[in-house]
This record gives structure tokens, C-alpha cells and sequence, in this order.
């Protein structure tokens, strides 16, 4: 059982990007994000959503913050979710993870220019869980990597690995709460079928990532 499970209010929390490119098909895809987890994501307490608008680089920056600023403000199970995400079954989340998590494996290596830290698998970040009573480490190991923000794609799924893999037993990989669809079960490690959260990657393509999402939501 997660520490302070049974003291903690348990929040998910969504963001809708406006970028200047595709915003009414991300607005899409946050409602049908939402409305799934609302149906299948067990012991939640409140859902928060948050609207930033900016260039890539700066709503990622900003949504670090929003992120850090809420988890500190209170007293939270924490699960952070991107927008193309969906929720297709029962999911029990708050309370079973006593450490933060990302669940499933990015399918690409660390790019050579980022920071040199020590990532044994390299995960994705489009569903992460921050339980309450996290030590500070876990946000202090972003800090240098804050002040030194690289403008290079996925520098944000870099520092969530970092921050991951400071704790001193990093849990492993559980896929069925990010499976991610374009990667297929060999990257996954498990087929489809047993995933309880689908991960559409709309920065391969937004308007196909909603289709897919329209479709597994039938």
C-alpha cells in the first residue's frame, strides 16, 4: 500500500496544449481522455485540468511546474496523464505504487545529446504517478536539468526518467498502464488486449491518434 494512501486525496491531472497547430483535435482527444478516466480510474478524488498555451518547449517547461507546484501544495496521490491517452478498463492505480512511476518503455535510446545520467530503460512518460510522501530527491534530481533546458524534442521525458530512476529501487516496467499503441507488443512486452491504458503518440500525427482514440472508445 502506498505510503499516506489513506491521508491523500487522490487527483488526476490533464493539461490541454494550444501550440498554434491542431488545438481543436487536442481538445478532442482531452475529452475523450477525461470522460474514460472518469469511467474506469478507481478511488478518484478530484480531476484537475490545466490549459497552457505556448511553443512545445514552453508548455512542457511550464506543465514540470504545474506539476511540482500542485504535488507540493498538498497532500496527493498524483497521476499525470497526457491527452492522448485512454482508459479502457477498470484501473487501480492510487495506493498500488508506493514510488513514482512510469510504466512502460519508450522504445527509442536516450538521444546522445542529452545529459549523461544513468537510464537503464529508457520509459515513457505520456502516464506517470507521483504517490504522496515522495523525499524531496525525487524532485531535486530535476533541478540542474531545469536550469539547463534543452530546447531538443522529449527533453521533459528525459527529466522524468531522471527523476525516476534517482529513487533508490526504481519499480519495473508494468505496461498496461501505458501501452503504447504505435510500438505494438514486442516493445511493450505484453499485447494489446491486456492493456488497461492506450497511448496513441499523437506527435506522430494528431488526427489519426484521435481516430484510433475514437475507435477504441466504441
Amino acid at each position: 500500500m502506498a505510503r499516506g494512501y489513506y491521508m491523500s486525496e487522490n487527483i488526476l491531472l490533464t493539461c490541454l496544449y494550444d501550440s498554434g497547430q491542431d488545438y481543436e483535435i487536442y481538445r478532442q482527444m482531452h475529452s475523450l481522455c477525461v470522460a474514460s478516466y472518469y469511467k474506469y480510474l478507481r478511488g478518484l478524488d478530484k480531476h484537475i485540468a490545466v490549459f497552457l498555451k505556448g511553443t512545445y518547449h514552453s508548455v512542457m517547461r511550464e506543465m514540470w511546474w504545474k506539476i511540482h507546484d500542485i504535488y507540493q501544495n498538498g497532500h496527493y496521490n498524483l497521476l499525470v496523464v497526457d491527452g492522448d491517452t485512454l482508459c479502457v478498463k477498470p484501473v487501480a492505480i492510487f495506493g498500488t505504487y508506493a514510488d513514482a512511476m512510469l510504466f512502460s518503455p519508450a522504445g527509442c535510446d536516450v538521444p546522445t545529446d542529452f545529459p549523461d545520467y544513468d537510464i537503464p530503460v529508457y520509459r515513457n512518460s505520456g502516464v506517470k504517478y507521483f504517490p504522496a510522501n515522495l523525499p524531496s530527491t525525487v524532485w531535486g534530481a530535476a533541478w540542474p536539468l531545469l536550469r539547463h533546458w534543452l530546447c531538443e524534442w522529449a527533453y521533459d521525458q528525459y527529466i522524468y526518467n531522471v527523476m525516476f530512476y534517482c529513487q533508490s529501487s526504481p519499480p519495473p516496467l508494468d505496461s498496461k498502464y501505458c501501452y503504447n499503441v504505435p510500438l505494438g507488443p514486442e516493445i511493450n512486452g505484453i499485447p494489446q488486449e491486456e492493456a488497461s491504458i492506450l497511448h496513441f503518440h499523437s506527435s506522430r500525427g494528431a488526427r489519426g491518434a484521435l481516430e484510433q482514440m475514437v475507435g477504441s472508445n466504441s
